[in-house]
């Protein structure tokens, strides 16, 4: 396995609703989270997933296992936000890449106004996650390679979590979801600089 190492993990509520937000960098980015999430939080968390990657009968399998809910991105995403409401309403743990695919060259790109406008409506927080060294493992222009199930030798994945951000409910959407990239990128930053992770939330958009 890959040297992997996380910080912040007190951050992370014992008990949902909320919504975990990281960045998107390789495909093994939910794998290596769920590796070093605490079990109590593994036994409430579910996905939202693009649908395209679920459509075989074993990624459809796969994606049950996974609790993961699959959704179309170039639909209305109406009914994707419905389903996420509604785990949530029943205090569980989404966990959503806001993103929407994964980075071609590894930066922290545009946050999608998904996760917002969730946290803002129901009123449960965001924890924002940065990831980091998962994309030289698998990055976005390599195909499926069976050695990346292989020992990562060599490679430090490091993943950071922050403090909680509540959205304020008369926050604009798009603000708000810039303003959770903000806070995602710096701390991605932060991982590349092995100094101190910001706390606390930010000005609230």
């Amino acid at each position: 396995m890959p040297s992997i190492t996380a910080t912040g993990v007190h951050h992370l509520p014992s008990q949902g609703p909320y919504i975990i937000s990281p960045n998107h960098q390789s495909y093994l980015d939910p794998l290596v989270l769920c590796a070093i999430l605490p079990y109590e939080i593994l036994t409430q968390l579910f996905f939202v997933g693009a649908s395209e990657y679920f459509a075989s009968p074993f990624t459809a399998w796969l994606a049950k296992q996974c609790n993961l809910v699959a959704v179309d991105p170039d639909a209305n995403l109406v009914p994707a936000l419905k389903a996420a409401a509604f785990g949530l309403t029943h205090d569980k743990i989404l966990m959503v890449f806001p993103e929407g695919e994964r980075s071609i060259d590894g930066t922290v790109k545009r946050f999608k106004k998904g996760a917002p406008i969730l946290a803002r409506q129901l009123g449960v927080p965001i924890v924002p996650v940065a990831i980091r060294g998962v994309f030289d493992v698998w990055p976005r222009n390599r195909g499926i390679n069976w050695r990346v199930l292989l020992p990562w030798r060599g490679h430090r994945v490091q993943v950071a979590f922050g403090a909680p951000m509540r959205i304020d409910r008369c926050a604009d959407d798009g603000d708000a979801a810039a303003a959770l990239r903000n806070r995602v990128a710096m701390m991605w930053e932060a991982l590349d600089r092995t100094r101190e992770v910001p706390e606390g939330d930010p000005p609230r958009a």
